[in-house]
């Protein structure tokens, strides 16, 4: 009798939220919502909320979720500053960043260095993002750490992925997962391991498993168009000049 009433207690502790992802296939967006923090379900929402008002595209919502799962765990253990992993990208993240007019830091005293280092404007916060890359989303003079507060993070992810596109046309879900690991990080791995991550694993993660079945079958078919595209482009032009 303990223990069914105790199931029926943890039943009906169980979120609504939680309980429809559960339904509609998406358990990692669920234990996403689960364990995020008030602050980090907010974040979420609000962000999701500025770059889809009418909600056309509720796969951004997931992608957030599972973002910030990866990232930091929603908040779960806290929100993370620099990434120790990844300081290593400041320096050139930094320098790109100036050149492409992202930071400016002869306008921007936030943007100078001096007390701080090019590593600081690497990934940080709670969504992993590049604070060199990814502050001019939050407009004005805003320093790297303005990334380590969730809601900045959040909105700042949201607009990475609003804005993101590929030959005129909005960006797939596999080609945001290149935004956050590098495209040529992502390439780098093998299609399929399963002794080390795979780029099949990586978008799984970020994009759940039905995308990376989709971008597993779209990789295979696209090989050996490639490699006659390749041979041909050999044979034809030496250089590679027009391929």
């Amino acid at each position: 009798m303990g223990s069914l009433v105790l199931a029926l207690a943890l039943v009906l502790a169980v979120d609504p939220a939680v309980l429809e992802l559960e339904r509609q296939g998406l358990p990692r967006v669920a234990r996403a919502y689960r364990v995020a923090t008030p602050e980090y379900r907010e974040a979420v929402e609000a962000a999701y909320d500025e770059v889809d008002p009418e909600q056309l595209r509720p796969w951004w919502r997931h992608e957030l979720y599972r973002i910030c799962l990866r990232e930091s765990r929603c908040g779960q253990y806290g929100t993370p500053t620099v990434h120790p992993g990844d300081s290593w990208t400041g320096p050139k993240s930094y320098a790109r960043a100036v050149e492409r007019g992202r930071l400016d830091p002869e306008g921007c005293p936030e943007h100078r260095l001096g007390e701080r280092t090019q590593a600081e404007f690497a990934t940080r916060g709670g969504w992993g993002m590049n604070a060199a890359r990814g502050l001019h989303h939050l407009g004005g003079c805003r320093g790297p750490e303005a990334l380590d507060v969730p809601a900045n993070a959040a909105r700042v992810a949201a607009l990475t992925l609003a804005t993101c596109e590929r030959d005129r046309r909005p960006c797939t879900c596999s080609e945001h997962t290149a935004l956050w690991v590098g495209a040529g990080r992502l390439r780098g791995r093998p299609l399929l391991s399963w002794a080390a991550k795979s780029r099949v694993s990586t978008v799984a993660v970020q994009c759940g498993r039905s995308i990376a079945l989709g971008y597993l079958l779209a990789e295979l078919l696209a090989a050996p168009g490639r490699a006659a595209r390749a041979v041909w482009c050999q044979w034809r032009t030496p250089t590679n000049d027009h391929c």
